[in-house]
């Protein structure tokens, strides 16, 4: 079964017709599996997938293995179960990386699991674009 974030992202771009940006991103999470491309075992071990330092090593892994100059991840938890006190059912970091410089950022947001994969998607995206911009200034 694909990640959340793959199918948000393929829900994400058939509604507003992206195919041709968005369909090598869901490609590359139908290939993975439901993995956590570029994240090292002991990150994983370390501090779980549901964190900053693996959203930042997907990311590079993203932008290495796709041999790509930009590439963003998101790990997180949308629920309904799996949270706790410390990672809560909503928190979700993002990760993007562009042209080596990678930067991520935390957010909790509030809804259901659908809206927290809407939200997740629409806020990774934004850090694309901010992120292209200030790169491109």
């Amino acid at each position: 079964e694909k990640p959340d974030i793959c199918n948000a992202i393929g829900a994400h771009h058939d509604e507003v017709e992206m195919e041709s940006l968005l369909a090598p991103i869901v490609q590359v999470c139908d290939a993975i599996s439901g993995a956590r491309p570029g994240a090292r075992r002991e990150t994983l071990e370390t501090y779980t997938a549901v964190s900053s330092q693996c959203a930042r090593e997907m990311a590079i892994g993203a932008a290495t293995n796709t041999d790509s100059q930009v590439a963003i991840s998101i790990t997180g938890l949308a629920g309904p179960d799996g949270g706790t006190e410390e990672k809560p059912v909503g928190l979700v970091y993002i990760g993007c990386c562009i042209h080596g410089k990678t930067i991520v950022k935390e957010y909790i947001f509030k809804g259901n699991r659908q809206k927290i994969r809407e939200y997740a998607v629409v806020y990774a995206l934004d850090l694309l674009r901010r992120g292209i911009i200030e790169y491109y200034k």
